[in-house]
């Protein structure tokens, strides 16, 4: 492979996770609406907020990782 292929595939790599992040985030507003709308956390909610949570801070670090490699 050639450097601009691997570039361009890492850069392809990153796009998808940051529209992760995106989708995960619009998934999660209407959640956390409910929760503070009706003013009580239940266990299953918490878990969602929380799962949601670390699945968009695992996006954001994957993306800082690749774009140090990439730099």
């Amino acid at each position: 492979m050639n450097d601009n292929y691997k570039l361009g595939y890492e850069n392809g790599r990153c796009d998808i996770l940051r529209e992760l992040k995106v989708e995960i985030t619009k998934q999660s507003e209407p959640l956390l609406q409910k929760v503070l709308k009706e003013g009580t956390v239940t266990k299953y909610n918490s878990g969602q907020l929380d799962a949601i949570n670390e699945i968009s801070k695992w996006c954001i670090n994957k993306v800082e990782k690749m774009e140090e490699a990439n730099d």
